[in-house]
């Protein structure tokens, strides 16, 4: 077994481990030099794995959109493993990754990262590493069953394959043997295809990769058959064509569906199912298609007929972009306008048919009602003109009462002929069975006025009723309008009141702040005119010290220069951040303060200094997040600090002279 440099040991020393892969990553060439070559467009691209799913930002009802437009239920395609090559440029294209041939009782291709047999070598590869090599041409990929090792082998191990320069991108690499014939500028017809008639097709492993591409690729046309499509391109333009292999003889060829309106009596001419001219599979000779039409014209009419007594299944048209001639106008597809309009007149049959229904419901019900009337009158018994009863059958007579009294009026009471009676037993009992349901109608009759009173009363009670509901809902729904307009008009009042709440406050603080801007502009006045002298620079001094320790800076108070008694002889119109204030000039500004001040007022303005300028001090009180200029900060920070270390053996002096 070779060995590699990127070869992780393992468990064992006594004998080297499989290579490891895994940290490769999407890198071709790791093991074969010439892989790039033949993979990549341009040898300075790069390549990375992804998923393509046709749900992808479709939103929360993507899936519920799929399953209506298609009418299944969990045929939906799985993602497919894509190949992304980005170059140096930033310009990306794609493609799906092929799969791996498998042996038969494999399902699918396993889990990732495994143990692979490469050419004799075991790797622990990962599954970017193996969707490269299933991307190369020159090498075979096969999924054995457990436990044996998926493999990969040269394609043709006694044939070496050149080095293929890299293509410009945008353009697709040739192989050896291959045709190459120009693209003649056909239209792409429309083809109609049938969840039923993918499901029908052969379940080779091959076949079923193309068409789950073929699918994908007619959901991607499906969403842009409402626009208009750009011309074919020309022979001169178009891509070479990839030599079709033949077709497997256990593929059935899709089956079409007929689609039949409700109120049509037979189908409709039928339309031969087109398919696109794919890489893998030759077009389908006229002859071979009338013989596959006529095979399943008979299966599709009573599968049609079958489905207008149940629910009707969706027919999905997956539409190729039609060519468009940029001379003469193309007319759009079929608008949703039309699909509504039929949509209303199925709704309309479906409406007629249910009203025939109910009539006939209706009519068997009276039907019934009339023989259970006459049940228990027996029929006539060879009358003859001479009888005494004479029935008269009339073909209109109805259901109500009022024909129901003419219908036994036809029995004519007619007086016995001389010296004849009865003829038998038989019509006694017929005389007796008549008479007994006249006087049961007769008793009818008589309770009609109870009946009409009670209907009557029953209908002004219900209305009534009505009305006192609607009376109900009409004031719930006024209360519910006040307490709705109320709640406006509080919401609306709050709005007000905190609105001018807010100009209130912002009026404030905007004269507050001119109220101190007009403050501090007086006090910088009042210093900076006249004589600047020793006695002034001290009680400039003092002054601030005062003001410094009573105001509350913030930032709607923010803190300036000006604001600090800094330990300084110099004019305020010269001093300057942060070169005027040092080591030095404090020492020298206390020292000529201590000659112009009593001892004891000298140490409690020592003292009160020190805890002034104290760092703690300053972040307690927030007087660095008071001052608005971020630079203007830094320099009050680096003068506070320096004027704090200064006084601090200031300080120490005179808590011994405190002392003695």
């Amino acid at each position: 077994m070779r060995s590699h440099p990127n070869a992780v040991p393992g468990p064992s020393t006594s004998r080297p481990g499989p290579i490891n892969l895994t940290q490769a990553g999407p890198t071709p060439g790791v093991l074969d030099p010439t892989q790039k070559a033949r993979i990549l467009r341009d040898i300075t691209s790069t390549i990375s794995f992804s998923a393509f799913d046709p749900l992808t930002a479709g939103g929360q009802d993507a899936s519920l959109n799929l399953q209506r437009r298609l009418n299944i239920q969990d045929d939906r395609p799985a993602p497919k493993r894509i190949v992304i090559e980005i170059s140096r440029t930033g310009q990306s294209t794609w493609r799906f990754v092929p799969r791996a041939r498998r042996e038969e009782g494999v399902d699918d291709e396993g889990i990732w990262p495994r143990v692979l047999d490469i050419c004799g070598n075991l790797v622990y590869c990962s599954q970017d590493q193996w969707d490269i090599y299933k991307l190369d041409p020159n090498y075979d990929c096969l999924v054995k069953k457990f436990p044996s090792l998926s493999t990969i082998r040269p394609t043709n191990p006694h044939v070496r394959h050149p080095t293929v320069e890299p293509t410009p991108l945008g353009k697709r690499a040739y192989r050896e043997g291959e045709v190459l014939e120009p693209e003649s500028p056909k239209k792409r017809v429309h083809y109609d295809v049938t969840m039923e008639s993918i499901r029908s097709t052969s379940e080779d492993g091959d076949d079923e990769d193309e068409e789950e591409e073929d699918l994908v690729a007619e959901m991607i046309t499906d969403e842009q058959q409402a626009r208009y499509r750009n011309p074919t391109p020309t022979a001169a333009t178009s891509r070479p064509l990839k030599q079709p292999t033949p077709l497997p003889k256990e593929r059935s060829p899709l089956t079409p569906r007929m689609a039949k309106p409700v109120n049509q009596p037979g189908p409709k001419t039928p339309t031969p199912l087109k398919r696109r001219k794919s890489q893998s599979v030759p077009p389908e000779s006229i002859k071979k298609r009338k013989e596959i039409f006529e095979t399943k014209l008979d299966t599709t009419q009573e599968e049609e007929e079958t489905e207008e007594e149940g629910p009707r299944r969706k027919k999905v048209n997956f539409e190729a972009p039609r060519p468009v001639n940029k001379r003469t106008p193309s007319n759009p597809p079929v608008t949703q306008r039309e699909l509504r309009a039929k949509k209303r007149e199925r709704e309309e049959q479906k409406r007629k048919r249910w009203e025939e229904e109910q009539q006939a419901r209706i009519r068997l019900r009276e039907e019934r009602l009339m023989r259970d009337a006459m049940e228990n009158v027996p029929p006539p018994s060879n009358t003859q003109p001479g009888s005494q009863w004479n029935f008269h059958v009339h073909g209109n007579q109805g259901l109500d009462r009022d024909s129901s009294m003419r219908g036994f009026s036809d029995f004519e009471d007619e007086k016995p002929a001389p010296g004849t009676g009865f003829s038998s037993a038989e019509e006694a009992a017929r005389a007796a069975a008549i008479e007994e349901s006249r006087r049961k109608l007769a008793e009818l009759e008589a309770d009609r006025p109870i009946w009409e009173t009670a209907a009557k009363e029953r209908a002004a009670r219900e209305e009534a009723e009505q009305s006192a509901a609607r009376a109900k809902a009409e004031a719930k729904r006024r209360k519910e309008q006040d307490r709705a307009q109320q709640e406006r008009e509080r919401v609306r009042r709050q709005q007000e009141e905190a609105e001018a709440q807010l100009r209130r406050e912002e009026e404030e603080k905007e004269a507050r702040r001119t109220q101190r801007a007009k403050e501090r502009q007086a006090r910088k006045a009042r210093w900076t005119s006249g004589k600047w002298t020793i006695p002034r620079a001290v009680e400039r001094f003092k002054e601030t010290s005062d003001y410094f320790d009573m105001a509350r800076f913030s930032e709607e108070h923010p803190l300036s220069i000006d604001d600090v008694p800094w330990p300084t002889l110099r004019h305020p119109d010269a001093f300057s951040l942060p070169e005027d204030v040092d080591w030095d000039s404090v020492e020298h500004f206390f020292d000529i303060l201590k000659n112009h001040m009593r001892t004891q007022e000298y140490i409690t303005l020592v003292e009160k200094s020190h805890r002034r300028f104290h760092p703690d001090r300053w972040r307690s009180r927030g007087l660095f997040k008071s001052v608005i200029d971020s630079e203007e900060r830094n320099w009050m920070e680096v003068a506070a600090t320096t004027v704090s270390q200064a006084l601090t053996p200031i300080w120490q002096k005179v808590r011994v002279m405190k002392q003695a």
